[in-house]
């Protein structure tokens, strides 16, 4: 089941850089523990801004249905098989 967030959290925003490329990320947590993630890329509307915000997007998903490592609860297994997948046709795996 997922977890309800409070509306007030707090949050921590930093910047990074990737194979070249910069993003921003921010991280809200609650009692401890990160419970969402915001990613965006230094140029909105690239594809690398797309991709950014659409894994953080699943990954914020994840730890709020309760996963907390790459190989337990099967949110995490959808993330690992969708991130394998290719353009069309089975997983890469």
């Amino acid at each position: 089941m997922r977890t309800r967030l409070p509306d007030r959290r707090p949050a921590m925003s930093f910047d990074l850089t990737v194979a070249g490329l910069q993003f921003t990320a921010t991280v809200g947590s609650v009692n401890g523990r990160v419970m969402e993630v915001f990613l965006q890329n230094h140029k909105p509307g690239s594809a690398a801004d797309f991709f950014a915000r659409d894994a953080a997007i699943a990954a914020s998903l994840a730890l709020q249905f309760g996963c907390r490592s790459r190989f337990s609860g099967a949110p995490c297994c959808a993330i690992r098989v969708a991130r394998h997948r290719r353009r069309s046709g089975p997983p890469s795996m």
